[in-house]
């Protein structure tokens, strides 16, 4: 069974890229927003890997991430923006994000730390 990503962003055509680059390999789930992300969090225990964007409407991805910490802090956060603001990848780090990229992202190196990630979650399972 494949592992199974949540991408979250706002964009809809980032959203689609990033599914078709990743659907080979993981299965995929997307929101439009933080809210939607923490409905399908919570309706699909199975998602092992959040892929999200930080400025977004209703809830941005700083609070998507509290949300998840304090839920199911076991979900490791991948952290996406088209405008890094100087200290947030930092702050996202501190708070628990497993890692920070900047658009556009680098394919490469995403597929390298979705890897990472889901990898160490099973070995601490």
């Amino acid at each position: 069974m494949q592992p199974s990503i949540l991408i979250v962003d706002d964009q809809k055509e980032t959203r689609d890229t990033l599914a078709r680059y990743l659907s080979t390999d993981y299965e995929i789930h997307t929101a439009s927003n933080g809210s939607d992300a923490m409905q399908k969090i919570r309706e699909n225990s199975k998602i092992e890997l959040v892929l999200s964007d930080v400025d977004m409407p209703e809830m941005d991805g700083m609070e998507l991430l509290e949300q998840i910490m304090a839920s199911r802090n076991t979900v490791p956060t991948i952290f996406i923006t088209g405008s890094p603001i100087e200290g947030l990848a930092v702050n996202a780090l501190q708070k628990g994000a497993y890692d920070f990229m900047t658009k556009p992202v680098d394919l490469f190196r995403l597929g390298a730390s979705i890897k990472s990630a889901i990898h160490e979650i099973s070995v601490d399972a």
